[in-house]
């Protein structure tokens, strides 16, 4: 039993006083709220409930953010069991935001850093409750002693089994009564929440790192051919490549100077691991191109390589949708294989690689048909047009390899800028949803 925010569900009249007293509480520290209010039906349409959730960091027992901190910048407070961010040593990755399912911390665009919820752990060293529960007027919000529960089962709210120390009380909503003579499926999602669904990660955001997950592959498959057969590399196009993915790595940071911290937390952060690897990998690779003695063998190198790419992949396990197979035609370990494959120059190795990415793909795409309208025709068309035009290039002849890696690296590129796009919904948001739809 430990203490912890007490949300009554019922009593909540969506007022807002808890935002405001969490504002004016930590003016001094808060440049972004760290308490919100979301609103089923804002619109109040007709026949549609309406009702509230007001929500900060849930302070989990389990607490995703805290091993996810490739910097270390999370601890839990021993005496009140806060979850704590240390902005000092934070350097604005943002990955706490994919790691968490409640979206609690906030990016703070003038300090670079995230920001969340202190449990007021102040206050309560001194005998005081939370600002937000002092400054609720109807009771909704209060403080109390709990058992958290593995994974809170009430309507609209996030499932996940970090054992949040929050209890939801107060009847469950309305069912939804049958509306579709009244509004249709899209009018009822939009009169759903009152923020628009703007996701773990977006193409718009994580560009860079877009522009990273295609370049590190590429880097794979150049060394591959310089392995694989005793073909020239240019030393000065290669390290050239890896300072320019270091680069687009580096721009997504909040607080860039501080990167050298991402090596904190190799043992439990995955983004940590891929700094890691990218940096030994690159490193190694350097020295065998450059020294006539080579430091290791090729294929070791390679098969390092391959690990960084799946450490790569495993950085957006917290951020795809859960119904999504982790091994997608995007995956950026699937693509380093390709590229490998082109290395090899072996005809048959492409095209099963070809055709493994063109099955994955066509099963995403369907999968996502059964959520939501296909969306991004023209890059879809542009993928499907370079799957094809790749697999009859290879099929009518000896393949001129230039042109087959200029038509297959603008199909990645249409085909990762999709997989970001499609990741554009928030947890809550999407919580509220499925409520809705069912």
């Amino acid at each position: 039993m430990i203490r912890g925010f007490i949300y009554d569900r019922e009593a909540c009249v969506g007022c807002e006083a808890c935002v405001v007293a969490c504002s004016i509480a930590n003016r001094g520290e808060a440049a972004v709220p760290w308490r919100h209010v979301f609103t089923f039906n804002p619109k109040r349409l007709p026949d549609l409930p309406v009702f509230f959730y007001s929500l900060a960091c849930n302070h989990c027992i389990d607490a995703p953010c805290i091993p996810a901190c490739p910097a270390t910048a999370y601890s839990r407070d021993p005496v009140t069991g806060a979850v704590l961010l240390n902005a000092d040593e934070c350097i604005g990755c943002r990955y706490c935001i994919w790691a968490c399912p409640y979206d609690a911390p906030q990016f703070n665009d003038r300090s670079g850093t995230m920001e969340k919820c202190t449990f007021c752990t102040e206050r309560l060293k001194a005998g005081e409750e939370p600002a937000c529960v002092a400054g609720c007027p109807v009771d909704a919000l209060t403080f109390g002693t709990i058992e958290p529960e593995k994974s809170i089962r009430a309507s609209g709210f996030p499932e996940s089994p970090t054992r949040p120390v929050l209890k939801i009380s107060g009847r469950e909503p309305p069912p939804i009564p049958d509306t579709s003579y009244r509004f249709s499926l899209n009018e009822k999602e939009h009169a759903n929440i009152n923020r628009p669904a703007t996701g773990k990660i977006s193409l718009r955001k994580e560009w860079s790192l877009l522009l990273f997950t295609l370049l590190v592959p590429l880097m794979t498959g150049m060394l591959a051919r310089y392995i694989l057969h005793p073909a020239p590399l240019s030393a000065l196009l290669f390290t050239g490549t890896g300072l320019l993915a270091i680069l687009f790595s580096l721009l997504h940071l909040g607080r860039p100077l501080r990167a050298w911290k991402a090596l904190r937390h190799v043992g439990s952060s995955w983004l940590s691991r891929e700094i890691a690897g990218f940096s030994v990998s690159f490193a190694l690779s350097l020295l065998y191109v450059l020294l006539p003695n080579k430091p290791a063998p090729g294929i070791a190198l390679l098969v390092l390589w391959l690990v960084t790419l799946w450490t790569v992949d495993q950085v957006y396990r917290f951020a795809t949708r859960k119904w999504l197979f982790l091994l997608h035609s995007s995956s950026v370990l699937l693509t380093g294989l390709l590229w490998i494959s082109i290395a090899w120059m072996q005809g048959y190795a492409i095209l099963f690689v070809l055709l493994i990415k063109t099955v994955l793909y066509l099963t995403r795409k369907m999968a996502l048909y059964r959520y939501e309208r296909v969306k991004y025709i023209p890059l879809l068309v542009i993928r499907l047009m370079t799957l094809a035009s790749a697999g009859f290039y290879l099929l009518t002849g000896p393949a001129y390899i230039p042109l087959l890696v200029a038509i297959l690296f603008i199909g990645e590129i249409a085909d990762r800028m999709e997989f970001y796009l499609e990741q554009e919904i928030s947890g809550i948001s999407a919580s509220f949803s499925a409520w809705f739809k069912n």
